[in-house]
């Protein structure tokens, strides 16, 4: 506590602090140098105006070492009075300065307060359990049964106790204890002709029988060699046999297990890692030798977990988890909302019990049931009291959604309280009550409370509503202020922060830091402080300059207009990247922008590679950002004796490039071209081996060879493709696209066919060629529709009709000629 009590001291008395946060500094009062000082000085402070600042006086008191604080509020005045209680409310003698003063102090005690209670309670009680749970929660009742691992898969039948209804077979284990006048303790293993043997008994058969009945025979032999009468007999199942069984249908992992065979079927279950969300836990079958034996519903063993099924699984058993058939969804005001898997017979009185009833604030005369017919969405609205009666019969479906709505809220015995207060919120309306009292009620004021307005907002009778502000500051100073009004039914109290009224500002940096930042300007920043957050300078800005930009339009030393932007700083960076005391002082401004600059000579190495025919291949450094490729070759070693220039490949890492073609043969005859290239980082330059061989593909009539194929030959001086295409590829194919014929040379370059006047010149060839021939496009003739037979019923009259015509258009000008 005194190391509270000198933290809250050192708060009052730091300036710095109140520079950043806006508070003005208090020099007026008198510093308290001591405890029983500074319990003075609170002391001095009414407890109601405490309680309104959200200090507690008895916490206070416990931090200053038991001293009281807060002197009683003794004013007795009805409320209900203003100009009384104005009149007869004194001011506490609080000024503003120290009411910002207190609201520090209570944020600090209640930091320390907390973290005293969690030191209290220990750090284990506030550290989340780990989630057991195999899958997410579902929203499906009755599957996170299994989900959860709340219920454990016997793995060691020892840890289980046989209930009297437990079927016996081979391979389980009793324990035979006798004490008293007699003693005798062994246990005896069911083999699996299905007996025990117990000595001078004998054999005892077991196999099919309940444990009960498997208790009661044997103390029934045991009794004709033992007299029970003075002894005690005791038979306990000592170890359970286990069986395997399948698991299939809707779990999650389905196959075949090996379990206890004391385990119910819910238990074994869990080794499947539960039901999935498609599957029914209503309709659980256990099929053996290829029929229905048992049918399980998980509803019924929860909510009446007492219930006995007299049913133990048996060897190869399998338990099949089906769809379910009817889910129907239940939301709102009931005690356990979820989607339920319902049977054919039942209905909502059904579904409500499985959901756990309805909540205390459920409201019955009006629910909402959403359904899902030929293809649209049915909204109908029931009274859900006339459905339990049976008045109205609701009959749920699949798909069906019933919503369960809450009492509407009809309470005007309240006001409200928003914004910076410890517990915001709704209250009960007293009679009498003010500004002031609301604000106690809620546990007081914040420490960044913006005291000089706040609002009180009201409904009027008529339904309008109005704003008045009023001052905390008065009302804190003196509860009899004019401010403290009574407060009606409905009414509404704001409070704000500081944070709202003060525009946040932002500053940067970017360049040659190591991570650029843009954060919010905080009062008194300096650049060293805006470089350390940016994890300090790069290499790359050594000797180079920082600038920062500035808004301001204010010219500070004759008040005249500037422009709005201005470099206001141009520091030097030292070899070290150190910068000199002043630069590292140097307060920023809101909005401020630092612009480190690189380096104009610095760059980091830059890497090329050379392979094949040079006498050092390998990888080089760009030693000059003119550096060309004839200057690597000359680092290499230059060629050699193997090697073939006019094929060299250069392949540039370059989205946008890739591939680019060489011409060594121009750049060697004139270094200062433009076929020498200047190098760039990541460059990969191949010498390939002289080859003396020019390789064919495409449509040629080389036998057997497949379109992506190539077929090579010896290089010919002065052929061209044709030759080559006739020579080694047998000819031309009936479907070459001659015209296409290319030449690909190993530098990347092509050559293509040319036509001149009334022949195609086919392209030149050079060593290491790859000469392709196109296809031409394979025509698809499109199937004529079939004919449609002649009518000659409408066609032969057609002709007749046009040949009489045309006799007698001869006829008549014969006649009109001899006329």
């Amino acid at each position: 506590m005194k190391k509270l009590y000198s933290l809250i001291l050192g708060l009052i008395l730091s300036t710095g602090l109140y520079a950043q946060t806006g508070i003005p500094s208090i020099r007026s009062l008198t510093n308290p140098s001591s405890l029983s000082s500074a319990a003075s000085y609170m002391s001095s402070v009414p407890t109601s105006q405490l309680q309104m600042l959200g200090i507690d006086p008895a916490a206070l008191s416990s931090v200053l070492g038991g001293v009281s604080t807060g002197t009683p509020t003794t004013t007795n005045t009805p409320k209900n009075n203003q100009n009384s209680t104005s009149a007869n409310l004194s001011a506490s003698g609080l000024t503003p300065d120290m009411i910002q003063q207190i609201l520090m102090v209570q944020n600090m005690l209640s930091s320390q307060m907390n973290l005293d209670s969690i030191k209290e309670a220990g750090v284990n009680d506030y550290l989340l359990s780990n989630d057991t749970a195999l899958h997410k929660p579902s929203k499906y009742f009755g599957h996170d049964y299994f989900n959860s691992a709340r219920i454990k898969l016997f793995e060691r039948s020892t840890e289980l106790k046989a209930t009297d209804d437990y079927v016996l077979d081979a391979g389980d284990e009793l324990n035979i204890s006798v004490w008293g006048n007699a003693e005798y303790n062994d246990n005896a293993k069911i083999g699996k002709d299905g007996f025990i043997s117990i000595p001078q008994v004998g054999r005892i058969y077991l196999r099919g029988q309940s444990f009960a009945a498997a208790k009661s025979l044997i103390r029934s032999r045991v009794s004709n060699f033992v007299n029970l009468s003075n002894s005690t007999l005791e038979i306990s199942l000592n170890y359970s046999r286990s069986l395997t069984v399948n698991i299939v249908g809707e779990v999650y992992r389905p196959g075949t297990f090996e379990i206890p065979a004391i385990n119910s079927v819910f238990n074994a279950l869990n080794a499947a890692e539960g039901i999935t969300d498609l599957g029914s836990v209503r309709n659980i079958e256990i099929r053996r030798g290829g029929k229905t034996v048992k049918t399980f519903d998980m509803y019924e063993f929860l909510l009446n977990p007492f219930i006995k099924d007299n049913f133990y699984l048996q060897e190869g058993d399998f338990i099949y988890v089906p769809t379910a058939k009817r889910i129907v969804q239940v939301e709102g005001n009931v005690r356990r909302p979820k989607y339920y898997e319902l049977k054919d017979n039942e209905n909502v009185a059904d579904l409500l019990r499985y959901t756990g009833g309805l909540t205390a604030n459920a409201f019955t005369a009006s629910v909402q049931l959403k359904r899902y017919t030929n293809n649209k969405t049915e909204i109908t609205d029931y009274n859900l009291d006339d459905i339990l009666s049976g008045k109205t019969p609701v009959v749920l479906k699949d798909g069906d959604k019933l919503t369960i709505p809450q009492i509407p809220e009809d309470v005007d015995n309240y006001i409200t309280i928003v914004g910076t207060v410890k517990l915001p919120g709704k209250y009960e309306l007293k009679e009498g009550y003010r500004i002031s009292d609301l604000i106690k009620i809620s546990g007081g004021l914040l420490y960044n409370t913006y005291i000089e307005r706040a609002y009180l907002i009201r409904q009027l009778d008529n339904l309008q509503t109005t704003i008045q502000p009023f001052s905390l500051q008065d009302i804190i100073i003196n509860e009899g202020s004019p401010e403290n009004v009574i407060l009606k039914a409905y009414d509404r109290i704001e409070i704000f922060p500081k944070e709202l009224f003060k525009e946040k500002f932002s500053v940067s940096i970017e360049g040659s830091v190591k991570t650029p930042v843009k954060m919010e300007y905080s009062e008194g920043m300096k650049l060293n402080d805006l470089i350390f957050y940016a994890g300090g300078l790069k290499n790359e800005a050594a000797n180079n300059k920082i600038e920062i930009s500035r808004v301001t339009n204010i010219n500070e030393t004759d008040g005249t207009s500037m422009p709005t932007r201005v470099v206001v700083l141009t520091a030097e960076i030292g070899p070290n990247l150190e910068l000199d005391a002043a630069t590292k002082a140097f307060e920023l401004n809101p909005m401020d922008q630092v612009f480190v600059r690189k380096t104009f000579e610095f760059d980091l190495q830059q890497n090329v590679t050379i392979n094949g025919e040079v006498k050092f291949p390998g990888v080089y450094p760009i030693l000059r950002k003119d550096e060309k490729i004839l200057d690597l070759i000359l680092r290499a070693g230059g060629y050699t004796n193997f090697a073939a220039p006019d094929e060299a490949t250069l392949y540039r890492k370059d989205s946008k490039i890739g591939i680019v073609i060489l011409n060594l043969k121009d750049a060697m005859e004139d270094t200062a071209s433009t076929a020498n290239f200047i190098l760039k980082e990541g460059d990969v330059i191949t010498i390939p081996t002289t080859d003396q061989l020019v390789r064919i593909q495409g449509a040629i009539r080389y036998p057997d060879l497949d379109s992506l194929e190539t077929i090579a030959g010896r290089y010919v001086p002065g052929k061209r493709a044709k030759w080559y295409v006739k020579k080694y590829g047998i000819g031309f194919s009936s479907r070459a696209k001659r015209k296409s014929t290319v030449a690909l040379y190993p530098n990347g370059g092509a050559d293509y066919t040319k036509f001149k006047f009334f022949y195609r010149e086919f392209p030149q060839v050079k060593p290491g060629s790859l000469i392709t021939v196109g296809y031409k496009p394979i025509k698809v003739e499109e199937e004529k529709p079939p004919r449609e037979p002649i009518n000659w019923n409408i066609v032969l009259p057609a002709i007749i009709t046009s040949v009489a015509s045309a006799a007698s258009t001869t006829v008549l000008y014969f006649l009109l000629r001899g006329n």
